[in-house]
This record gives structure tokens, C-alpha cells and sequence, in this order.
């Protein structure tokens, strides 16, 4: 006997899964013992084959890309992202204040580790924008986005998510509205994950009634009006 149920596809932090199972084993290893995260590049093709999807060109280089050969710097770099995550989640300043503890551990071991220098150049725009921290002022955050923003920029001019923090510093930090928008229309369609502009019709009592999701800014006044 079978019987068919239909998918319910959904997202999973693999990142978060690989700090979870480090910290099942750290009881049973001990402390002597260094857990590092390596995470295969082959991995992602296969499961492509297997579903039998077809990846982008893009896909397949940003797959192949090794963002660091250090096994430290990338495992940090997971734990930051874990933490980032975390924020996204609970809005908490501390799990932020964690993420560029640890992106900052990262480039600290790999210098040339552009990734991590984008990603700790936005972390340090998100928290300026939520007020910073006793420990993190604003002053020490700004300069500190700008630097990891422009040294990511120089170790690969091409990566979207340098790109991405000179963006976000326009927008979280100088407040120039207009030069953030340029900006990020020239990022975004090379972040597929972050390509979108949502506009939302909120009633009197603040329920959102409608929301309408779409990159090209074209539509959203006349499907909002609608």
C-alpha cells in the first residue's frame, strides 16, 4: 500500500546543520580536539544531478569557487554566518555583535578572505543601523564597514557581495537614498536571493492587506493602487 503526499519544500540552513552536529560531538570529543567545517564542492552538483535540474552557469562557478583555502578562516566564517542568521531571526544587536566577533576571527585568519570581509562590512552597516552597542559605537562601525567594504573590493573587484556592502554603507550609514538605489540596481541581479523589492498596503490598524514582490520598480505603484 502507498499513497502519494505532495512536497513541502523548504528551506534549510545547511550552515546552521553543520554548527549543530560540531556541537552534538564537541561532549564526546572533548576540548582537546579541533572540530573544523570543510564542506565538499561536489556536494551541491550531485544533489543537482539527482534532482536532475539544470544549473546556471553563475550557479556552477559559484559552486566550484573555493571562497578560502584555510579550513579556520572558513569555519569561522560558518559561525558567523549562523550568527547573522540568528540576528535575521530574533533582532537581537548581541547575535549580530557575535557575527562580526567572528567575521572579524575570519579575515584575521586569512587576510585575502573577500567573502568574509563583505560579509563583516555588512554586518557592521546593519548594526550602525540598529544603534550600535556600548562596545561597538557608531563612529568605530562606519569606519569599519568602509574598510572591510573597500578591502573586499580590492581582493575581487567582481563580487557581488562587496558591491553589495558599499551599497548597503550608502544606504545604512550615509543615508543617501537615490546613489543606495543606483547602487543596488547594479548589484542585485547578481544576487538572485536578494533581487526584489516588496511594497506592502497596510490597513489603519497596521495589518498588511496586499504586497506585491518584484525587482523592476515599474509595476509597484499601479499593483498597490490596483
Amino acid at each position: 500500500f502507498a499513497r502519494r503526499q505532495p512536497l513541502r519544500p523548504r528551506n534549510v540552513d545547511i550552515n546552521g546543520t553543520v554548527l549543530d552536529i560540531a556541537r552534538l560531538l564537541r561532549p564526546t570529543l572533548g576540548e582537546q580536539i579541533e572540530i573544523n567545517s570543510i564542506l565538499e564542492q561536489e556536494v551541491a552538483t550531485i544533489v543537482a544531478d539527482a534532482l536532475r535540474a539544470k544549473l546556471l552557469p553563475s550557479e556552477t562557478q559559484a559552486i566550484a569557487a573555493r571562497p578560502t583555502d584555510n579550513p579556520a578562516a572558513y569555519d569561522l566564517f560558518l559561525r558567523a554566518e549562523y550568527a547573522w542568521r540568528k540576528f535575521q531571526d530574533s533582532g537581537e544587536s548581541k547575535e549580530l555583535a557575535d557575527a562580526i566577533a567572528l567575521y572579524q576571527q575570519a579575515v584575521a585568519a586569512d587576510p585575502k578572505f573577500a567573502l568574509a570581509h563583505a560579509r563583516l562590512s555588512l554586518a557592521r552597516s546593519m548594526l550602525y543601523w540598529n544603534g550600535g552597542t556600548p562596545q561597538l559605537s557608531l563612529g568605530d562601525l562606519a569606519k569599519g564597514a568602509q574598510a572591510a567594504a573597500d578591502r573586499a573590493k580590492q581582493l575581487d573587484p567582481k563580487l557581488p557581495d562587496a558591491n553589495l556592502a558599499l551599497a548597503d554603507i550608502q544606504y545604512r550609514i550615509h543615508l543617501d537614498y537615490p546613489g543606495a538605489l543606483a547602487a543596488y540596481d547594479a548589484v542585485l541581479p547578481g544576487k538572485p536571493e536578494y533581487a526584489n523589492r516588496t511594497s506592502y498596503v497596510i490597513a489603519p490598524n497596521g495589518e498588511i492587506i496586499f504586497e506585491y514582490t518584484a525587482l523592476d520598480p515599474s509595476g509597484h505603484v499601479a499593483n498597490t493602487l490596483a
